[in-house]
């Protein structure tokens, strides 16, 4: 018996026991396989996820560093001030 591969994810962000963020991740996948074969999700489906995944990144318009790496990722305004007190995100 084959598994079904329909893939979602989301992934809330939370402080851990150190004061340290672990980010928000969020993602879809428009089609899944079954038996080998490429079933595509619903058009209605795949426009929801759209507007899920579009509604998130409109609200991430700043941009923090990364925790002991050299790189930035999107955040929310509360997320940049709380890095500007001293949160870290990874």
């Amino acid at each position: 018996m084959v598994a079904v591969e329909r893939r979602n994810w989301y992934r809330h962000g939370l402080v851990n026991s150190e004061g340290i963020l672990n980010r928000t991740s969020v993602y879809y996948y428009p089609s899944y396989f079954e038996g080998g074969t490429r079933v595509k999700k619903s058009h209605a489906w795949i426009k929801w996820a759209r507007n899920v995944v579009g509604w998130l990144k409109r609200r991430a318009t700043e941009k923090v560093p990364v925790y002991r790496c050299n790189d930035f990722v999107p955040a929310t305004r509360l997320v940049r001030d709380a890095v500007a007190t001293g949160l870290r995100v990874v």
